[in-house]
């Protein structure tokens, strides 16, 4: 058991616990991968003013595409990224929520004692100029929820790959997966943060470790996405209110 895992009661992780082919756990890697950092690359390269036209380009459309591609390749399989229970879980959560806030507390006040350049995440800058908690709230459902169909099937295919390709320890699996998946959110920031590559890893990509633990703890990727939802717009209302 990982140190995720709850040691009694406990029933496999979806997915990774059965048998998918080598092929498939790649594909979980790459499509995603590549999905999320054409929309990044794109959203900052070439933003649309009209707000409508942006939902539709930049929230709504890659959601649909990860969903499509997910669903592609995995099939009825897609069902297990919700196979857990959503009842039960407010605890943990609730855990994982104040754990990630003293975290970014933590981690601003050591890279700022080290000097480590940091960027304003771009995105944040762009919703307070909006004034509409609203418009943000409808495309971050879909923008952060493309998050998860990113970074939670991204685990899936590097835990699947060094468990039944590699044939390595399960546990250990689980936590290289999870180290992966989290270099890659990191990277994938990188638009959003000018590559200020200390803040993308401390600041974005290590937010992974609590918010895909969830995921492996309560195997239902509704659960963690809650979570990264309700703190991402308490980060992004605050400015919008106080502006």
């Amino acid at each position: 058991m990982t140190f995720f895992e709850k040691q009694k009661g406990q029933t496999e992780l979806p997915i990774i616990d059965n048998s998918i082919s080598t092929k498939t756990a790649l594909l979980l890697i790459v499509v995603p991968t590549v999905i999320f950092m054409a929309l990044v690359y794109l959203s900052f390269q070439f933003p649309i003013t009209n707000e409508f036209m942006n939902f539709i380009t930049y929230s709504l459309s890659p959601f649909l595409a990860l969903t499509g591609s997910l669903w592609l390749i995995l099939g009825r399989q897609i069902n297990e990224l919700f196979k857990g229970r959503l009842t039960g879980n407010f605890l943990i959560w609730l855990l994982t929520f104040i754990s990630i806030f003293i975290y970014n507390i933590l981690i601003g006040h050591v890279m700022t004692f080290f000097h480590l350049p940091m960027a304003n995440n771009l995105a944040v800058e762009q919703s307070v100029g909006n004034h509409s908690i609203i418009i943000e709230g409808i495309n971050n459902f879909f923008g952060l929820f493309s998050e998860e169909l990113f970074a939670i099937p991204v685990f899936i295919g590097f835990t699947a790959l060094f468990f039944q390709t590699y044939k390595m320890n399960r546990d250990l699996s689980i936590y290289l997966g999870l180290l992966f998946s989290m270099i890659l959110f990191g990277l994938a920031h990188f638009e959003a943060y000018s590559w200020h590559i200390w803040q993308m890893m401390l600041m974005i990509g290590a937010l992974r470790f609590f918010i895909t633990g969830l995921y492996i703890r309560t195997k239902n990727i509704l659960i963690p996405f809650s979570l990264h939802y309700i703190y991402d717009m308490l980060l992004i209302s605050l400015p919008i209110i106080f502006h």
